[in-house]
């Protein structure tokens, strides 16, 4: 299933990202992000779908909030993506 994940820097900040999507309608799950794609160890990520990603970049944009990096997940495996 293809999914873009949005870094945090803790768990914590996944959490309060879930929320704000959350609040405002798109669906979000906090994952550990896969191993291989930080060298921070174990780090958290906020998953949705792709379809939501635009939305999301937005409300992003609009609350000043940033993430450490992005990823977009298909079939072909990861790969970063800019906001």
């Amino acid at each position: 299933m293809a999914q873009v994940l949005f870094a945090a820097d803790s768990a914590t900040k996944a959490q309060r990202l879930s929320r704000v999507f959350a609040e405002r309608g798109i669906g979000a799950t906090v994952q550990h992000l896969p191993v291989g794609l930080t060298t921070e160890g174990c780090a958290y990520a906020v998953a949705v779908s792709p379809r939501r990603f635009e939305a999301a970049r937005m409300l992003l944009k609009t609350r000043g909030i940033t993430v450490r990096r992005v990823f977009f997940y298909d079939e072909n495996g990861y790969r970063e993506v800019s906001l």
